[in-house]
């Protein structure tokens, strides 16, 4: 079975014609609770419903389907509900963690969770708006790693359609999720003693 097929199938939407994925088998099927063992979100910060690790040898990949609902685009153009570009980089930016999430466990960094470096522009590749109903194929691609820091370029596409959302470049590392989170304490504990 093409690779195109098992995805479509475990999506439930139609992988997009101009998405290549010629010659990359599929590597992992990661269904919402496999999504929550690699990465931190929860609730309302969670957007990605599946996803699929591609092996691509030198450059992995990642393929994460997520529904655009009403709740998600609630309050932006009041009438006229669409996607806000910012959210869709956000969604963008999980497709890519997941990956980095993934690669890292892989080689055996247990116990960490991908952040966010730095982040290059938010390119909108199409005329037409993300409205409540579509289903986007975010795709995710390691291109490039050096010691803590890994690059990856992320897409989305709309399911069966073009693609329509970019960000490319995006730099994540890896921290222990442990002293993340002792870190977060100690900085509300600082902002505490700071306002009083």
């Amino acid at each position: 079975m093409c690779a195109k097929m098992g995805i479509s199938d475990f999506f439930g939407c139609v992988i997009p014609e101009k998405l290549v994925l010629d010659g990359l088998a599929i590597e992992a099927k990661l269904d919402g609770t496999a999504i929550r063992d690699l990465i931190p979100e929860r609730g309302r910060a969670l957007y990605a419903e599946r996803a699929v690790i591609l092996d691509g040898n030198e450059h992995p990949r990642c393929l994460v389907m997520v529904s655009v609902t009403e709740e998600i685009c609630e309050g932006h153009m009041p009438g006229a509900p669409i996607l806000p570009l910012a959210l869709g980089g956000w969604m963008l930016s999980q497709a890519g963690e997941i990956l980095v999430a993934y690669t890292s466990r892989q080689a055996g960094e247990n116990g960490t969770v991908p952040i966010v470096y730095k982040v290059g522009a938010v390119q909108s590749k199409s005329r037409d708006f993300l409205i409540p109903g579509d289903c986007l194929i975010l795709e995710a691609e390691l291109v490039n790693q050096r010691l803590a820091l890994r690059e990856v370029n992320t897409t989305a596409w709309i399911a069966g359609g073009n693609q329509v959302v970019a960000m490319p470049d995006v730099l994540y590392t890896t921290i222990d999720l442990d002293q993340l989170k002792r870190r977060v304490c100690e900085q509300l504990e600082r902002r505490k003693c700071d306002a009083s």
